[in-house]
């Protein structure tokens, strides 16, 4: 039920200062690819490990791979946590400190920007909401100003107490398929850096397809692990055998647990019965402008000053670092 304020109250920025409790080991599963279904694949590093996460992978090695057969990337085996391991990962100090730009940007003029684009593609009025994997609820609070109906899920008890607090919305706490929304209720749902945390996405947009109108819409944007600079970070990582990961971080800052390009996005979406209506690859260029002046020194600043000309040439060629879709039921699922 969406409780509105007549003036929403800003909501909070978390700075990533504080150490965060060692985690209890999660279950480890060794899985198929959760695009394809293959089970082939070739390894591309090993991940970092923050140092809270160490005791939990004392007696395991876990690899990030690349399926063979439609280019996924995941890590293997897959670590699933329980949600009382994801409060802590997910908790007041998940979000790094942000530059006064990348909080206009992330808060405002991105959510704004992706609501228009939602009300272009549907076919008809937008009236509920939801946002999955709410967060601090950004998305949210643009629908507010819409005036839609706005529901949201988050598996932070830290996010969802945050959101109710800022804008009066009582956030289901849980997985997404443990609210039991009704059969296609939404006329538009909003997923911004969702699927790259899940062990397996395709399940998740199964249920998106059940609680989606027929005629809403969906929007959804993932990190792109074909961008130029991830390719060329993977051949110096390789020349140089450093042996680590340039993509995915299961188990350090964010967390991602899969990785999509637009051709496995496309794959995923078509498996499940859903259209792309518009995905549009944007470049990152302005990946400098999203540190706060304190996080922007040594090692940070040297990897992105060496990082922007990646960036600028991943423009230029259509490669560049996130992936933004929208989508709606298909007319003949395959």
């Amino acid at each position: 039920m969406t409780i509105v304020k007549a003036e929403p109250e800003s909501l909070p920025i978390f700075a990533q200062h504080s150490l965060t409790p060692e985690l209890h080991p999660p279950r480890f599963r060794h899985v198929r690819c959760a695009i394809c279904g293959a089970d082939r694949y070739e390894r591309v590093g090993r991940p970092r490990v923050e140092v809270r996460f160490r005791s939990a992978l004392m007696t395991r090695t876990v690899s990030i791979v690349k399926c063979k057969r439609c280019g996924f990337f995941y890590a293997q085996p897959m670590p699933l946590w329980d949600l009382e391991a994801l409060q802590k990962i997910y908790g007041q100090d998940y979000f790094p400190e942000m530059s006064t730009w990348w909080q206009a940007e992330k808060t405002t003029r991105n959510p704004r920007r992706r609501l228009d684009r939602l009300e272009y593609h549907a076919r008809c009025p937008i009236r509920t909401f939801l946002e999955v994997g709410c967060g601090l609820g950004h998305g949210m609070r643009a629908a507010l100003q819409r005036g839609w109906a706005v529901y949201g899920q988050e598996v932070s008890s830290t996010f969802a107490d945050a959101v109710k607090s800022a804008l009066g919305i009582e956030v289901f706490l849980g997985f997404l398929e443990e609210a039991k929304y009704p059969d296609q209720y939404f006329d538009a749902i909003y997923l911004d850096s969702v699927l790259e945390h899940l062990p397996n996405p395709l399940d998740m947009l199964r249920e998106l397809r059940r609680i989606l109108s027929p005629q809403g819409v969906l929007f959804i944007t993932v990190t792109n692990q074909a961008a130029l600079v991830s390719r060329v970070s993977g051949t110096v990582s390789k020349a140089l055998c450093l042996g680590t990961s340039p993509v995915l971080s299961p188990f350090a800052y964010p967390y991602h647990l899969v990785g999509f390009s637009g051709q496995t996005l496309r794959i995923a979406c078509d498996r499940v019965g859903f259209e792309v209506k518009e995905l549009v690859i944007r470049a990152g260029t302005q990946e400098w402008r999203k540190l706060a002046l304190p996080e922007l020194t040594g090692k940070a600043l040297i990897t992105t000053m060496l990082s922007q000309p990646l960036y600028l040439l991943g423009e230029r060629l259509g490669q560049g670092i996130a992936l933004e879709a929208v989508l709606g039921h298909a007319e003949h699922p395959g």
